[in-house]
């Protein structure tokens, strides 16, 4: 009959994960998404039933395994967002008034009116994010009547 984890003490199934992550590779880099990526389900529980099981987050869980598990570093090392450090993207190198520009493009080239137009009509295209433009800019509905006062007056508003 097969065992389940549940049969194994918790000291097995740390043993077991230890090995596991040694197995895979990583050792020195050990997140959870790395785990899951290369563990062996017959070797090791899933990184979601060990946190259940232990009742700890990953890092703790790494920590009380004897693994180091530095937040910092490994967000510096994949270049992501972890705590207020922004994934550097070529929309993130321009400044606002640079990004508006290029939003404005946009919605004229494609002849956007509506912040549903842009969400739909910007998929998979060369232009800033529908998130992005929230997150640098503020709400696009205001940008969208803006760029049409600016097109109908002929007329450059200052941003606010």
């Amino acid at each position: 009959m097969v065992k389940k984890w549940t049969d194994y003490s918790d000291d097995e199934i740390k043993n077991m994960v230890k090995e596991e992550i040694i197995r895979c590779g990583i050792a020195d880099y050990p997140s959870r998404t790395r785990y899951n990526e290369n563990y062996d389900n017959e070797k090791a529980p899933s990184a979601v039933s060990l946190m259940n099981r232990f009742k700890l987050k990953w890092p703790e869980l790494m920590e009380s395994l004897g693994f180091e598990y530095d937040k910092e570093k490994m967000a510096t090392e994949r270049s992501k967002k972890i705590k207020g450090a922004t994934k550097k993207t070529k929309w993130n190198t321009l400044s606002d008034e640079e990004l508006f520009s290029v939003f404005k493009g946009v919605v004229i080239a494609k002849n956007i009116t509506m912040v549903k137009e842009y969400k739909e009509k910007t998929v998979g295209e060369d232009a800033p994010s529908y998130g992005t433009i929230i997150s640098r800019l503020g709400n696009i509905a205001p940008l969208l009547a803006r760029i049409k006062r600016e097109r109908v007056s002929g007329k450059k508003e200052d941003p606010q």
